[in-house]
């Protein structure tokens, strides 16, 4: 597990080298719950959240949106143009078909 990059409502916040998806996301964890959530549209991906969770979750990211990029990347080892591939990429598919 990567070390914990924030922490939301006692939900730890991580990113992990071996989830290479597409999207650019974040692991949402407490005990046994799980969630991952996209770091560009806050889309819930995978698992479940208490409401309250998932949009104080959505508010953390939207604020620091660019810096939970560049943490995502950085887990990653990718580049800084990786990053702006990553931004781009969540941008169009929060965008939608």
């Amino acid at each position: 597990m990567s070390p914990r990059w924030a922490t939301v409502a006692g939900y730890g916040l991580y990113f992990y080298a071996a989830e290479r998806h597409e999207r650019p996301h974040v692991g949402v964890r407490r005990g046994a719950e799980h969630a991952t959530v996209d770091l560009v549209s806050g889309e819930l991906l995978a698992g479940a959240l208490p409401p309250r969770v998932l949009k104080a979750v959505r508010a953390l990211l939207a604020e620091h949106r660019e810096e939970a990029l560049r943490a995502f990347a950085a887990t990653l080892d990718v580049s800084k143009e990786s990053i702006d591939t990553l931004w781009s990429a969540g941008l169009a598919q929060a965008a939608g078909p």
